[in-house]
């Protein structure tokens, strides 16, 4: 009994140790991060329906989502508060729209990279999804071609919805995708904007 008592906790501590390494975080981080990654959790469990598997299938999924929050942050730079708030943010739009956490978690990540700021680009990446959903494209090609776009013209992030709605008309008439378009757009957008062409 001793010696399948000892192997039961030997094999424990592995799993364990796992665990305790996922929670060794500063109370801080906790507080915020704690919040979302519980978030995450529940999401596929729901998703799931199975409690027992889909709990440990939850706590890696947790974990890769924190992970890709903090990656987000190596350029974003913001506060683990705000950090939590974006991880929300995404969480409600892969929901909402049935993209994955995981394509979302990378557009953003390519939107801040741009140069769009972190204040701004949870708008924008909204704009993107909605623009990637109508152009069969991923919301990383829709992100390309938008930043594409603002930054050629040297448009704000309030002007997302409006060349959204263009690119997306231009989508529904031509018959082609965000990323097609994206692919002749940015050879010539920056001629076009010197050029005086407008955008419309």
């Amino acid at each position: 009994n001793l010696s399948l008592r000892d192997g039961i906790t030997g094999g424990m501590r592995k799993p364990i140790g796992a665990l305790k390494s996922l929670s060794a975080q500063t109370a801080r981080t906790r507080a915020a991060l704690g919040r979302t990654a519980n978030n995450a959790k529940r999401a596929v469990v729901g998703i799931t329906g199975a409690l027992v598997a889909g709990g440990a299938v939850a706590l890696k999924w947790a974990s890769d989502f924190e992970g890709g929050l903090r990656t987000i942050n190596t350029v974003a730079g913001v506060s683990e508060i705000k950090l939590a708030q974006i991880g929300d943010s995404i969480l409600t739009l892969s929901m909402r729209t049935g993209r994955s956490v995981n394509d979302l978690q990378a557009a953003y990540y390519d939107l801040v990279s741009a140069g769009v700021k972190a204040a701004d680009a949870q708008g924008i990446l909204e704009q993107a999804t909605t623009l990637s959903i109508g152009a069969l494209s991923t919301t990383g090609e829709a992100v390309d071609l938008l930043t594409t776009a603002l930054n050629a013209y040297g448009l704000e992030a309030s002007d997302a919805r409006r060349i959204t709605d263009g690119f997306a008309q231009a989508v529904a008439a031509g018959k082609v995708t965000a990323a097609e378009i994206a692919a002749s757009f940015a050879s010539v957008a920056g001629l076009a904007a010197n050029a005086g062409i407008g955008i419309d």
